[in-house]
C-alpha cells in the first residue's frame, strides 16, 4: 500500500526519468559524432615525442573516447612553421 508521500516520490522519480530521457536522447545521438583533431609537435620526427609518446597518447585518447576522438600527429613544420604554431592557434 502506497502512502501519499511514497506516491509523491514515485511521481518525482518518474518525472526525473522522463526528463533525463528527453535531455539525454539528443545527447546520446550527438555523442556518436567523430572528431578528427590535428596535433603538431615542435619536435623532429626522430625525437621520442613524435616517435613514441604521441602515438601512444593518441591511441589512449581514441580508446578512452570510444573512437569518437581521432588525433593525427604532425611533426615540426608539417602544418605551419614551428615558430608560428602559437599564432596559428589564434587564427
Amino acid at each position: 500500500m502506497y502512502t501519499r508521500a511514497r506516491r509523491g516520490n514515485l511521481w518525482n522519480t518518474a518525472f526525473a526519468v522522463i526528463a533525463l530521457a528527453v535531455v539525454a536522447g539528443p545527447a546520446a545521438a550527438q555523442s556518436q559524432k567523430v572528431y578528427d583533431l590535428k596535433l603538431q609537435s615542435v619536435d623532429q620526427p626522430s625525437n621520442i615525442g613524435p616517435a613514441e609518446i604521441l602515438p601512444a597518447y593518441t591511441k589512449l585518447v581514441e580508446q578512452m573516447s570510444g573512437g569518437r576522438l581521432k588525433i593525427s600527429v604532425f611533426t615540426a613544420g608539417q602544418i605551419v612553421p614551428t615558430g608560428e604554431i602559437v599564432n596559428a592557434l589564434v587564427d
